[in-house]
């Protein structure tokens, strides 16, 4: 059957076509050989399905056949079918997150911190599009982590796999080796070997298209006669059959592979050293910088010496490609087929002392490429690039400072850059394993272990998981202080992590106490712009904004912005960090279009150097949506204001703080754009996950339930209302006192209740002395002191106690309408 008897319909061709989308293609291979049958039970399968329901299909079979090779085919010869073709690399799943990761920015849509929520939006937008799409898997070998991410509905879908388990999955296209005519084919038609050597080499290969490939490579770059390398592929071959086959691969890869690997050891060593340290690495693409970087590590000659000299390292790694071995991508990434590494592996292996050196070689490089300062977003590419290859290599288990350093800065990149559950099972892969392992600074009170179980803090906080997170700091502080003594450097950060957890329990005076005393231990060992010193001194921001003290956060946070843009720069993210928490205070001074004019020019700053889903710059998309709504913009702040909300419970879950923050200011803009009914169901919701994860008097759940209140009060639930403010009033002030800004707040609202159930006095009473504590806490000018104003003026006439000296809003006053004064806790 040909490829053109077969109408593809994922979607009917609309009369304006959009632009085709390509996106990681390789190139065609111009000695593709054969597989029609293949290609058109492919095409076939393919197109039976309808558009509604996608059975994405499988090329199945052992490493070597051929599948990516059929697959790639299939492509060319059907590309102008489709207006979108994406090839995913698939080996591993960061791989396929990022591949989908870039598919979204070509297709416009958001990018999360959390790549599978980008890939599900990816596959969601397919599903309901109008192009005719084809998504290509290669190498897709992880269905349990994988079949998630796989479109289900609105086009065609490719995998290439060596895992049958797919077949639970989608259908499945079995791939084998090529018919003895395509050998044949394939060796000849590049003119270096005759019809009769090329059936005597087939056979000895087996038919297998890698073998088949990588052996024309090699004959057309070394010249070797035909006869030649059959008689050291005989020789190859009875070793490797007298010691039995190597695990799940072919016997004759590995005797390629094993022969390839041997004449470079004779003839080119450096670039045989070259080729068994691509054995330990990740599959995944690494940098030419990368290694050469890790030059500095003690790794053994003549290795060392080639990772010194630039050109001499690519003319070996271009000899390694010409000979089929090791592939270059297009940003100049060396990988080598996992099947190649597998089979090297064993090889090396049975050569006493090699794969000691090698693995040895392979950490020293890795560790010595280790950028550091994991904080710094200008190192985020390099961290990211070492991460596969440090689990390859099994870093965590090395003994050397260096490669444990290099774990410790891997589990803080992932946190700085959101990866927040990456830097958990890394944390707790370096906690299980040097907590358990004897050896100087790990065991369970080593200086490496304590510091990997204070990383694990810091991410299972991130997700949510506070009572853990408390938990390892109350077992791990005490330990440090009594090691390292308190004003140590790692006693330091672990006792910064202590103020954040009682943040997070709601002891905000006590966290401000302790924040206080770390920031000047932290200044008796750090210099004032130091980055330590400067995130000591933004804790106890934090605990000041948390208390209602939002000037004193306001000095402190000027003075870290400044710093920062002295010692980071202007547009770097640690800067932008700090200037949006100097929004945060003046949003809690009252100052809400000075907040809104610093956030409008730095928000997409901040988004563009970070991404969309980061949580930093998702916390800054709240503030910025409870800004827009302070100062009028309320379509704009709802806008805003929902989608922050759904991102935060994409990216943290649905009882995350940051989360259920976001929920309760898409409540207030809700309120405040009249739509009643909908911000009861959204804060409803809010307050039951607040006391479900927080407990009922926590301070978050207590402002949770006063901003519910209002919109109780406004749905004409003025009794329930009351209730319910007259409860969270009483805690409040038990927890907080009389003078914190949202315990003003309650009160203020609470005198709104009274006054609505006719009970003028004392609304009247609670409303004059809100008013005055609010003079003097928050000043006369403030949003909520006006207000106070307003609602003591119609207070004051109710009673009859009008002398005319409230006038600052007379036709509020005259009509009656009264202020609400809604709560937007900062973060913790």
């Amino acid at each position: 059957m040909s490829a053109s008897a077969i109408s593809p319909s994922p979607r009917e061709r609309p009369d304006a076509a959009p632009i085709p989308i390509r996106g990681g293609l390789p190139p065609r291979n111009p000695d593709f050989t054969g597989r029609w049958a293949t290609q058109n039970t492919l095409c076939r399968t393919l197109h039976g399905s309808g558009a509604a329901n996608v059975v994405p299909q499988t090329l199945h079979g052992l490493g070597g056949v051929g599948k990516t090779q059929i697959a790639l085919e299939y492509v060319y010869r059907h590309l102008d079918e489709y207006d979108l073709i994406w090839w995913v690399p698939a080996e591993h799943p960061a791989a396929v997150l990022q591949s989908l990761e870039e598919l979204a920015r070509r297709l416009g849509l958001p990018v999360r911190a959390d790549r599978r929520r980008t890939a599900a939006a990816v596959r969601d937008a397919l599903a309901t599009g109008e192009r005719r799409w084809l998504l290509v898997f290669d190498n897709a070998d992880n269905p349990d982590e994988l079949a998630e991410l796989v479109p289900s509905a609105g086009g065609h879908v490719i995998l290439t796999s060596r895992d049958q388990a797919w077949a639970g999955h989608t259908g499945l296209v079995e791939v084998d080796l090529f018919h003895r005519r395509e050998s044949i084919t394939l060796l000849t038609r590049r003119r270096i070997i005759a019809s009769q050597d090329a059936d005597r080499l087939a056979e000895k290969l087996g038919d297998l298209p890698l073998a088949l490939d990588q052996a024309a490579s090699w004959l057309a770059a070394t010249a070797m006669s035909a006869a030649e390398y059959l008689d050291l592929l005989d020789a190859h071959l009875n070793e490797l059959l007298s010691e039995g086959r190597p695990r799940g691969y072919p016997t004759t890869v590995a005797a390629f592979v094993g022969m390839a690997h041997e004449q470079l050891r004779a003839d080119r060593p450096a670039a045989a050293r070259l080729l068994e340290l691509f054995a330990y690495l990740g599959p995944e693409p690494i940098s030419t910088e990368l290694l050469h970087r890790g030059q500095r590590g003690d790794v053994s000659e003549p290795l060392r010496d080639m990772l010194r000299k630039p050109i001499a390292l690519n003319r070996l790694i271009r000899h390694l490609c010409r000979i089929g071995l090791v592939r270059v991508d297009s940003n100049r990434g060396v990988q080598v087929h996992r099947l190649i590494q597998h089979v090297l592996r064993d090889r090396i292996e049975g050569m006493p002392g090699l794969a000691a050196e090698c693995l040895g070689n392979v950490v020293a490089i890795l560790a010595a490429a280790n950028p550091g300062d994991p904080d710094n977003p200008a190192h985020w590419p390099a961290h990211a690039e070492l991460g596969p290859h440090m689990a390859a290599a099994g870093l965590v288990n090395d003994p050397s400072g260096s490669a444990r350093r290099a774990v410790l800065d891997q589990i803080r990149y992932l946190w700085a850059s959101g990866e927040y559950e990456q830097s958990r099972g890394l944390a707790q892969e370096a906690v299980d394993r040097w907590t358990n392992a004897p050896g100087e600074g790990i065991g369970p009170d080593g200086e490496w272990t304590l510091l990997a179980t204070r990383h694990l803090a810091t991410a299972v906080r991130s997700l949510g998981d506070y009572e853990t997170a408390r938990a390892i700091t109350a077992r791990t502080l005490p330990v440090l202080r009594q090691v390292f003594g308190d004003d140590h450097e790692h006693t330091l950060a672990a006792a910064s992590a202590l103020g954040a957890d009682l943040r997070i329990a709601g002891r905000v005076q006590l966290a401000l106490e302790h924040e206080l005393d770390n920031v000047d231990r932290h200044l008796n060992h750090y210099s004032l712009d130091d980055p330590a010193a400067l995130r000591a001194q933004n804790n106890v921001a934090v605990s000041f904004r948390q208390t209602g003290d939002f000037e004193a956060a306001r000095t402190i946070d000027e003075h870290n912005v400044e710093v920062a843009r002295q010692t980071f720069g202007d547009n770097d993210p640690r800067t932008i960090f700090y200037w949006i928490n100097l929004a945060r205070d003046l949003f809690g001074l009252g100052r809400y279009r000075e907040a809104l004019l610093r956030l409008e020019s730095l928000y997409p700053v901040y988004r563009a150097r970070l991404g969309t889903g980061h949580v930093h710059v998702l916390l800054a998309a709240r503030t910025l949506a409870m800004t827009l709504r302070k100062v009028g913009a309320y379509l704009a702040a709802l806008t805003r204001a929902e989608a922050n909300a759904r991102g935060l419970h994409q990216r943290l879950g649905a009882d995350h703080e940051h989360t259920l923050a976001s929920a309760m200011t898409y409540a207030n803009t809700l309120r405040a754009a009249g739509r009643f009914t909908a911000a009861d169901r959204v804060a409803a919701s809010a307050c039951t996950l607040y006391e479900g994860k927080f407990g009922r008097r926590h301070g978050l759940t207590l402002a949770a339930n006063a901003n519910r209140a209002i919109i109780l009060r406004r749905r004409g639930h003025v009794r329930d209302a009351l209730e319910l403010n007259r409860s969270v009033y009483g805690a409040m002030r038990e927890t907080l006192g009389d003078e914190h800004p949202f315990v003003l707040s309650v009160a203020g609202n609470l005198a709104s209740d009274l006054a609505l159930s006719h009970e003028p006095a004392a609304a009247h009473a609670l409303s004059e002395q809100t008013l005055q504590i609010s003079r003097r806490i928050r000043g006369h000018a403030h949003p909520d002191t006006l207000a106070c104003a307003r609602n003591a003026a119609i207070d004051r006439r109710a009673v009859g106690d009008d002398d005319g000296s409230e006038d600052s809003s007379p036709a509020d006053v005259l009509r009656g309408w009264r202020a609400d004064c809604d709560i937007e806790p900062p973060p913790s």
